[in-house]
C-alpha cells in the first residue's frame, strides 16, 4: 500500500477531497459543544479506573479530519 509507506508529515500535508475545510470543522465543534455542554446524562467510563475518579462534570469534543487536522472545543 502506498499510504503505509509514506510519512505521516507527507500525508497530512495532501489536501483531503473529504475533510471539511478548518471553519467547518471548528463551527461543528462550537455547535456540538453548544448543544451537549449542560446536558447531564450519562456516566463515565467505569471500565478504567481512572476515568472513573474524573469529575463528571468535566466535559470537552475533539475531532481529528481526515487530513490529520485536530479540532477542541
Amino acid at each position: 500500500m502506498i499510504l503505509a509507506s509514506a510519512p505521516l508529515s507527507a500525508l497530512a500535508q495532501k489536501a483531503s477531497p473529504v475533510a471539511p475545510n478548518r471553519a467547518r470543522a471548528e463551527a461543528a465543534v462550537r455547535e456540538a459543544y453548544d448543544k451537549f455542554k449542560n446536558d447531564p446524562g450519562g456516566k463515565n467510563a467505569d471500565y478504567i479506573p481512572y476515568l472513573a475518579q474524573v469529575p463528571s462534570k468535566l466535559f470537552g469534543i475533539a475531532i481529528v479530519t481526515t487530513d490529520n487536522r485536530s479540532h477542541d472545543g
